[in-house]
């Protein structure tokens, strides 16, 4: 994976290939050791693509520091998150702000939505659903101080809301009993996030609240079991 995401010309397409290659594995339903070592290749994957991507920008990203500090708050907050700039650090590399760029997007979206695409697989295991959706929390937890809010609002559309997208089906379904057990691990994990990146989580706090009052609309029992988990 070294070769792949370290090639300045061809590293974003050959990044991608390589995660959505992991991502294939990942859904092979004969083996369950080598989806989630596929799981976990992923996410190293991107912790390399990240960091080679990083050094790449870290003088830009000193000269800048002040000036995106100067043009927007928000972000000025999110570089101090990540360390006060490009000596600092965002999850062990320089202080880069990733934005909804095409490039920031093409760089972050492969593992996103992979991992977030198999943690939603309802055809998928228990097991390896849980390691994706570990995972992507974890990506995000340690990356997420350095997304701009206009990154955060296309996380949440496009990666986030799908996981929880049954909930608005709740009233077809005889039978949520499993509401507890398949929405509480990202229910806590969103929680988490929205605490830990405040303010610039602000739209997926938003989108979020409106998970929340959907589940208001199943059964006492339920919506108790979805409020203390």
């Amino acid at each position: 994976s070294m070769q792949v995401t370290s090639d300045a010309a061809h590293g974003h397409v050959a990044y991608a290939d390589c995660v959505g290659c992991l991502t294939g594995f990942a859904r092979n339903t004969h083996s369950a050791p080598i989806a989630v070592e596929s799981v976990r290749l992923m996410t190293q994957c991107t912790h390399m693509a990240i960091k080679i991507y990083a050094s790449r920008e870290l003088p830009s990203a000193a000269a800048s520091s002040s000036s995106t500090r100067a043009a927007s708050p928000v972000a000025g907050a999110a570089l101090d998150r990540a360390g006060g700039g490009a000596a600092g650090a965002v999850g062990g590399v320089g202080g880069v702000i990733f934005t909804d760029c095409e490039e920031h997007v093409r760089l972050w979206f492969p593992v996103l939505t992979g991992l977030g695409g198999l943690a939603a697989d309802a055809r998928l295991g228990p097991g390896l659903r849980g390691a994706a959706m570990d995972s992507l929390f974890a990506v995000l937890r340690q990356y997420g101080g350095a997304f701009s809010p206009a990154l955060w609002g296309i996380v949440s559309h496009g990666v986030l809301l799908p996981l929880f997208e049954d909930v608005h089906h709740l009233d077809e379904l005889a039978d949520t009993s499993w509401l507890q057990a398949q929405l509480g691990p990202p229910i806590k994990a969103m929680t988490s996030l929205c605490v830990l990146f405040m303010p610039a989580v602000a739209q997926p706090l938003g989108d979020f609240l409106q998970v929340f009052e959907a589940c208001t609309g199943c059964g006492e029992r339920e919506r108790v079991c979805v409020c203390v988990c």
